[in-house]
């Protein structure tokens, strides 16, 4: 029989407290990097921190609903002079991780990127290309943070940031829960699931 469904509201019922800080996880895609595709929030560039020291124009494009960050600077400046990046990633130490993004500039520059302590340097051209790097985290971690270091003359792109473990199986111990895996439980079946955490 047909159902109907109307006059479905969200109500927040409790004021955010703006003091808070919520610990950033492994997103359900295994990705590491929150709006990799500069899709979400103000502006599209939620989750992102931006230090821009040269008065660079930084926005994101929207054509044919086609997103990516645009960064353009119009004379030569240091690359540092402009950071774009995130903090406090969920790396774990000891494990093995793959960066990846799409990125171009008009003038054919070279970006650094560092990542959790690693810098590696990505050889920009005007025709928009891929980009992958991996890097093993060390066994004490005492930095995960990443950053675009994008003080590049010219126009320059970056889009489909990922950060995932280098492994066939995301999350293989759990460690971020269910990160990565869908579950599924018959209607027929009397079950429940949840990640121990107990050890030993």
């Amino acid at each position: 029989a047909p159902v109907y469904i109307s006059n479905v509201k969200i109500i927040k019922s409790i004021a955010a407290d703006p003091n808070e800080i919520e610990a950033k996880t492994i997103l359900a895609n295994g990705n590491h990097v929150y709006n990799g595709e500069f899709q979400e929030g103000t502006n599209r560039l939620a989750f992102w921190e931006i230090k821009n020291n040269c008065g660079a124009n930084v926005s994101v494009t929207n054509t044919d609903n086609i997103r990516k960050l645009k960064v353009n600077i119009s004379n030569a400046v240091a690359n540092n002079s402009l950071i774009i990046g995130q903090s406090d990633l969920a790396l774990a130490p000891n494990k093995k991780y793959a960066l990846s993004f799409d990125a171009s500039n008009s003038n054919s520059k070279e970006m650094t990127v560092i990542i959790a302590g690693n810098t590696f340097t990505a050889s920009l051209t005007p025709d928009n290309k891929s980009y992958s790097f991996k890097f093993t985290t060390p066994a004490t971690l005492t930095n995960s943070d990443i950053g675009f270091y994008m003080g590049l003359k010219g126009i320059t792109y970056l889009d489909n940031v990922r950060l995932v473990e280098d492994t066939m199986i995301k999350n293989g111990d759990f460690s971020a829960g269910f990160a990565g895996y869908d579950i599924f439980v018959d209607s027929s079946a009397d079950a429940s699931y949840v990640v121990d955490s107990q050890i030993g």
